[in-house]
């Protein structure tokens, strides 16, 4: 998932994925953003500001603000797959826990703990089945827009069926 070279700067505002058509900041510009922002502020304003970019671009329904361009009530525009794949991107977390959080927060950060640690787990293990990670990422690109769909679709089942139940529904 390589994106074309930016220059990142403390003052620089991310790039985010208007997906599916335009190229945006990787795993690697997001550690290299929150660098930056290191020689401009202190540790705390620094990832204070590294982790309302990053929610911005996370789905109001994955936990996040869905306030950047791209990003909305489902749909993400940050790469979340980082959290999950990217072996650099998880130790640079591992380093920073409170930008940890920030990734790892909602719904969706829910499901991608588990799936780091597996990633984790099957990389230690000597890459197992190399492809997996791969099927993996294509999967997690799915999931951000699959699970909330499900959710959904499950809410009004629900709904129609306990609305029958109580005679709310004649049908």
């Amino acid at each position: 998932m390589a994106s074309t070279n930016y220059t990142i700067t403390a003052d620089s505002t991310p790039v985010y994925k208007d997906w599916p058509w335009s190229s945006a900041w990787d795993c690697a510009e997001w550690i290299k953003f929150r660098s930056a922002l290191g020689t401009k502020y202190t540790n705390e304003e620094a990832d204070y500001l590294w982790s309302k970019f990053w929610l911005d671009g996370v789905s109001v329904v994955g936990g996040g603000t869905g306030k950047a361009v791209g990003s909305g009530y489902i749909t993400d525009s940050v790469p979340l797959s980082c959290r999950s794949f990217d072996e650099n991107f998880k130790a640079f977390l591992d380093q920073n826990p409170n930008l940890k959080v920030a990734v790892f927060s909602g719904i969706s950060g829910l499901i991608a703990k588990p799936i780091s640690l597996v990633g984790t787990v099957i990389d230690g293990a000597g890459n197992i089945i190399g492809n997996t990670v791969q099927g993996a990422s294509n999967a997690s690109a799915t999931l951000k827009w699959l699970i909330p769909t499900a959710l959904i679709i499950a809410v009004v089942i629900a709904v129609i069926y306990f609305g029958k139940k109580a005679h709310i529904f004649n049908a």
